[in-house]
C-alpha cells in the first residue's frame, strides 16, 4: 500500500503563509503528521537544521538548566562554567602550596646551616663541646654542652655544663637546667691548712648516656673537670673525669660529684687524690706514661648491652697522643682497657700537614658503632669532622680499607673558613640519627670577640659509605 509522501512543514515567514488566508490562532497549529518508522526524532531533526554556533548555544543552553549529569553534549561540546574553572584552579594553587610547604619543612636543613639558637641560655660568650642522646620514652632529644660566661670584672670566664632539649629532630632548643657549674675556689696542700692557689673549677666536653638496666642510676653525665688559675700546668696536675647519675632527665635532680677516673695516683695531688674511682695508666703497659686524659665522650650500646668511653690522652700539656677506648659491663662502676683507636701520628694519613687527633664522639645506628675524631696541626687544632665505623668494638678496631688504613666513611667541613677560626678551630661533633633537622652538630671556636664559642648545625647527616661491587666481602 502506498503511503502519500508528507510535505515537510514550511518555515515562518515563507510565501505561502503570506497568501493563506487569516486564521484563529488555534487554528494555525498543524495537525502533526504521522513519522515514518525510520525518520529520526524531532529534536534530532531540528538540530540538523541548525548551524554549528546555534547548537553549541542550545548545548550551553541546557547545561546551564539541568547540570552534568543530564547534558548528553557536556563533554563533545560544552565549555566549562567560569566558577567552575576558578574552582579548579584555586584547588591546584592550594594543593601546589601544601605540597611546597610540606617539602619545605622536611628538607630545609639541608639550605639553612649555621649556629644554633638555645632560647634560654643565657651564657654571654658561647656554647661548645655538645653531646646528644633521645630520650626513648618520650622521643626528646637532649643536648649536653659547655657554656662559657663571663662577669663584668672578673678575670678569666668560668665554664658551666648546661642542659638542653628539642622535640623537633633539633629544629629548637630550649634550654633545660645546669648539670656542673664552675666556680671560684682556692687550693690547699695535703694538710688541707695551708692555701696554695687562687683560681676556679671549670668543667668542659660532657657526654651523656642512659642505662636502662641500672635502676635509680639509668641517666649519667660526664665531663672533664680542672682548675684554671692561668697556668696550664696546673689544669693538667688538678683534673679528672668526673660524673653525676639520675633515675629521671626531665627532674634535674642529681646525684652529687664524684671524680670517676684519673692518670696515675697523685693525680690530683693529696687531698683530692683520695676522691678518685679509678686510675688508668695501671690499666695497660700502652698507657703507662700518661699524664693526663680530656674529652670524655661515652655510649652505652643497646645492642651489646655495654658502656664504652673514649678519651683523648696526653703525653704533655695541650698535646694529644692518641684516642683510646675504655668499657665497662657493669654500667661504669668498673672500666677495662680496650685499645687505641687513632695516634697522633695516624693524622698525616687524612691530611698533609696533620700532626694531632683529638675530639673523639661515638654514637650508635642501629648495631653499627661510630666514632667521630677531628684532626689538625698546630696552628688550628681541630679542622673538620672525620667520621669511622668500628669493625670490633671490643677491641677497638675500625673497619680498613684496601690499605689498611681505617676506612674514611665521611668528612664534614666546618662552616666557616680558617682565616675565621681561632687556635681550637672547629671539629669536635654531635651526632645521633634523630637530629633529622640539624644533622651534625659542631663546636667552632670562631675570631669574634663577642661569641668565640659557637655550635653549627650543620644540617648533614652521617651515612654509610657505599662499597662497589669489587670491594664487598
Amino acid at each position: 500500500m502506498d503511503i502519500p509522501d508528507q510535505k515537510p512543514p514550511t518555515k515562518s515567514g515563507s510565501n505561502s503563509d503570506k497568501t493563506a488566508s487569516p486564521k484563529k490562532p488555534a487554528e494555525t497549529q498543524p495537525e502533526p503528521s504521522p513519522a515514518r518508522q525510520n525518520d529520526p526524532p524531532p529534536a534530532q531533526e531540528s538540530q540538523q537544521n541548525l548551524t554549528e554556533a546555534e547548537q553549541n548555544y542550545i548545548h550551553k543552553q541546557f547545561y546551564d538548566d539541568y547540570g552534568y549529569d543530564e547534558n548528553p553534549y557536556f563533554v563533545a561540546a560544552t565549555p566549562l562554567k567560569r566558577r567552575h574553572v576558578l574552582t579548579i584552579i584555586f584547588s591546584a594553587v592550594i594543593l601546589i602550596s601544601l605540597s611546597a610547604y610540606y617539602i619545605l619543612a622536611t628538607f630545609e636543613h639541608f639550605s639553612a646551616p649555621g649556629p644554633i639558637s638555645i632560647v634560654g641560655e643565657k651564657s654571654n660568650l658561647g656554647v661548645f663541646n655538645p653531646n646528644v642522646i633521645e630520650n626513648p620514652h618520650d622521643g626528646w632529644i637532649w643536648m649536653i654542652y659547655s657554656a662559657i660566661h663571663q662577669e663584668k670584672g672578673e678575670r678569666d670566664p668560668r665554664i658551666h655544663i648546661h642542659l638542653a632539649r628539642s622535640h623537633l629532630g633539633g629544629r629548637v632548643w630550649r634550654f633545660s637546667s645546669p648539670a656542673f657549674l664552675g666556680r671560684n675556689a682556692t687550693l690547699y696542700d695535703s694538710t688541707g691548712e695551708t692555701s696554695e692557689i687562687e683560681g676556679m673549677w671549670r668543667y668542659e666536653t660532657p657526654t651523656v648516656i642512659y642505662t636502662p638496666e641500672d635502676k635509680g642510676r639509668e641517666w649519667k653525665i660526664f665531663a672533664y673537670r680542672y682548675f684554671w688559675s692561668g697556668n696550664i700546668e696546673d689544669a693538667r696536675k688538678y683534673s679528672a673525669i668526673v660524673y653525676r647519675y639520675s633515675n629521671d632527665i626531665n627532674i634535674h635532680q642529681w646525684s652529687n660529684e664524684e671524680w670517676l677516673l684519673s692518670a696515675r695516683s697523685g693525680q690530683p695531688p693529696p687531698p683530692y687524690d683520695r676522691l678518685v674511682h679509678t686510675y688508668l695508666n695501671p690499666l695497660s703497659p700502652d698507657l703507662a706514661d700518661m699524664l693526663y686524659y680530656a674529652q670524655p665522650s661515652a655510649l652505652h650500646s643497646r645492642s651489646i648491652n655495654a658502656t664504652f668511653m673514649a678519651l683523648t690522652a696526653f703525653k704533655a700539656e695541650n698535646k694529644p697522643d692518641r684516642i683510646i677506648l675504655i668499657g665497662s659491663t657493669n654500667h661504669g662502676r668498673n672500666w677495662g682497657y680496650l685499645g687505641t683507636v687513632f695516634q697522633s701520628s695516624d693524622a698525616a694519613t687524612y691530611g698533609r700537614d696533620f700532626t694531632r687527633v683529638s675530639g673523639a664522639s661515638l654514637f650508635e645506628d642501629g648495631e653499627d658503632i661510630y666514632i667521630i675524631v677531628s684532626f689538625g696541626d698546630e696552628e688550628i687544632h681541630q679542622q673538620g669532622a672525620y667520621v669511622f665505623k668500628f669493625d670490633n668494638i671490643a677491641e677497638a678496631s675500625l673497619v680498613k680499607d684496601r690499605r689498611g688504613q681505617p676506612e674514611l666513611i665521611q668528612k664534614i667541613d666546618p662552616m666557616l673558613r680558617k682565616r675565621e677560626l681561632g687556635p681550637h678551630g672547629a671539629g669536635q661533633s654531635a651526632y645521633i640519627p634523630a637530629m633529622t633537622h640539624s644533622g651534625v652538630l659542631m663546636s667552632h671556636m670562631t675570631t669574634d670577640s663577642t661569641s668565640p664559642f659557637e655550635i653549627h648545625a650543620l644540617h648533614k647527616q652521617i651515612q654509610q659509605k657505599k662499597r662497589r661491587f669489587w670491594q664487598r666481602k
